[in-house]
């Protein structure tokens, strides 16, 4: 076990929040939620904690919500993509991506610990900020996921071909990067 895993794992058992391994840098946990509910129904929101994107001057942790939410072609992706590029700025600390090949939309917080120790308010404020707005922006973004686009097939596909494009040009912009395949929104 790493050291900053250790690290996280004992400010987890400081806050009293139940952790679940997977491997030597993930740490899986649970929050209950009273209006988020999961892709399976639940009301619990799903959380990982992993180390980010390391320099020899910063090193962050991860604080993430996977598949929050998941489009499908036959949704309004246009008002989604509007409403989760609105929420970037609405909640500075919370950002959302989307992942084009699957659908992914994912809430994270990225904490800059640099190469000190992370303090136990940083992780509490981090899983608060992404509780909080999860549950303020659910039953919203589960309305325009009911919503059917308003346009017309053709019009749809030349918006999706907008999306596309822009997607692949950001893509190739990264591709040499050691980020993820994620589209920040």
């Amino acid at each position: 076990m790493s050291k900053r895993k250790a690290e996280v794992r004992k400010l987890l058992e400081e806050l009293k929040i139940a952790i679940d391994d997977r491997d030597d840098e993930l740490i899986l946990i649970t929050m209950n939620t009273e209006t988020y509910e999961n892709r399976e129904g639940e009301n619990i929101m799903k959380i990982l904690i992993t180390p980010g994107k390391s320099s020899h001057v910063v090193e962050t942790i991860m604080v993430i919500v996977p598949f929050c939410y998941i489009l499908a072609p036959n949704m309004n992706t246009s008002a989604l993509h509007e409403f989760f590029l609105v929420q970037n700025f609405s909640y500075p600390l919370v950002k959302f991506s989307y992942d084009a090949q699957d659908g992914e939309i994912q809430a994270r917080v990225d904490l800059a610990v640099g190469n000190k120790p992370m303090e136990k308010e940083q992780l509490a404020y981090a899983l608060a900020a992404l509780h909080n707005t999860m549950e303020n922006i659910h039953d919203t973004v589960v309305a325009l996921i009911a919503q059917k686009p308003s346009f017309k097939d053709s019009e749809q596909r030349k918006a999706e071909n907008i999306v596309d494009r822009a997607l692949s040009s950001s893509k190739e912009s990264i591709e040499n990067s050691d980020e993820d395949d994620d589209f920040w929104i």
